[in-house]
């Protein structure tokens, strides 16, 4: 429960402060705060037809909002990762929220005794629909670049280029020697995926299988395995992590 409340903070986080350029910029969030204690005042002195009319306007939208949004939490909860792209899941629970909220308000904004809606609310709907709109463009590739894939794409080729060169010349028996492998982008960008991995050495030994079928290849991490080639293999040594670093899990 802790963890998946705290992914809930951070999925909210995430969908509400977009990058929608360098910086982060809070747009969505006060327009969605207003829009919601607008609502619930307008509940509170809202007669009870008009009660009952706004929650059968805004319940369906509130319902699969709060659905999606809490499989989505569950789901990053168990995988124990948030990156700024997966927002644009959940961005679109936002926007039926949102438009659950926009309902309920004109049904009690509506006048009494009349069927037609009020200017405010398909206004206030408008707005936060640009702006979750604005918000999943800020994460597209389609008009955000992401200069970090394709420098992750250059950083594994080139890694898994020369590895393939001392793998296709070993003969069996022999022992290759490879650096680590590429774990992150260097330096810091702006903006920039955090956490991204690149490879590790269980997706190395995966890549390997796939180039080499013909060949027995056998991977170990340098200082925690045995070292020493059977003659019917090529082992390959990695580089060993550096120190305080998690192994990363199959």
């Amino acid at each position: 429960l802790p963890a998946a409340l705290a992914m809930a903070g951070r999925v909210a986080r995430g969908v509400l402060t977009p990058p929608l350029v360098d910086w982060d910029r809070d747009l969505p969030v006060p327009l969605v705060v207003l829009l919601s204690a607008f609502v619930l005042a307008a509940f509170a002195l809202a007669p009870r037809a008009a009660r009952r009319a706004a929650a059968a306007a805004a319940l369906p939208s509130l319902v699969v909002g709060l659905a999606w949004l809490g499989g989505v939490t569950l789901t990053y909860t168990l995988g124990i990762l948030w990156q700024p792209w997966y927002a644009l899941i959940p961005v679109v629970a936002t926007a039926l929220l949102v438009c659950g909220l926009v309902a309920g308000l004109g049904t009690l904004c509506r006048p009494r005794g009349s069927s037609r809606r009020p200017l405010g609310p398909a206004l206030a709907g408008l707005g936060c629909g640009v702006l979750l709109l604005a918000q999943l463009a800020a994460y597209s590739p389609l008009v955000r670049r992401y200069d970090e894939w394709r420098m992750g794409r250059e950083i594994v080729d080139r890694y898994l280029g020369a590895l393939a060169r001392d793998i296709e010349a070993a003969r069996p028996g022999s022992q290759v020697r490879g650096s680590r492998p590429p774990p992150r982008l260097p330096g810091r960008r702006t903006p920039r995926l955090d956490g991204v991995t690149l490879l590790a050495p269980y997706s190395v030994e995966a890549w390997a299988r796939l180039a080499f079928p013909a060949k027995r290849i056998r991977f170990v991490v340098a200082g925690r395995g045995d070292t020493r080639p059977r003659p019917d293999e090529v082992l390959v040594v990695l580089g060993g992590w550096s120190a305080g670093r998690p192994d990363q899990g199959r």
